[in-house]
């Protein structure tokens, strides 16, 4: 899993025996209190699928709370100005979209592991 100081979204690769999927929630910079990781998730998500397709996720749900809970417009363009910054990423193949930092993230987790 993947979080930022400044970004407003955080990236969860998924190493599944179909191959890699990445499961991107649209939320808060992090913040760590009390040894907890917190952020607030604003319901947009991003899929994306081994063959570098992606979706975008639960929009009529973020519009529902997006009026329920009167988000200020320059919230919603930050949430739309990250969506597609994250976009951009995957088809950069930048960040968590690199294979090779998986790859690099998954032998440290198995060396601890072992430990």
């Amino acid at each position: 899993m993947f979080f930022y100081k400044k970004r407003w979204f955080n990236v969860i690769a998924q190493l599944k025996k179909r191959g890699l999927f990445y499961y991107c929630n649209i939320a808060t910079p992090f913040l760590i209190e009390d040894k907890i990781i917190k952020y607030i998730d604003y319901d947009l998500d991003l899929r994306v699928f081994p063959d570098g397709g992606h979706r975008v996720l639960d929009k009529n749900e973020y519009n529902y709370h997006r009026k329920l809970m009167k988000y200020p417009e320059e919230l919603d363009m930050i949430i739309q100005s990250e969506l597609q910054s994250l976009i951009m990423m995957k088809k950069a193949n930048e960040g968590p979209f690199n294979r090779q930092l998986v790859d690099y993230y998954y032998d440290k987790y198995r060396k601890m592991k072992k430990d």
